[in-house]
């Protein structure tokens, strides 16, 4: 019973130990992407 109590603990904090990763990497760049594409259709609506 202690094990499986273990194992679930285990299993969570891998589980937000991908959510930080996911946070501190992916929503950077998603962010820096999003930026780029404004940028970009700015730039096409440009009437110069």
């Amino acid at each position: 019973m202690s094990r499986l109590i273990r194992s679930l603990i285990n299993y969570r904090s891998w589980f937000y130990l991908w959510v930080v990763i996911y946070r501190l990497i992916f929503v950077p760049l998603v962010n820096e992407t999003e930026d780029f594409v404004v940028k970009i259709e700015a730039l096409k609506s440009c009437p110069w």
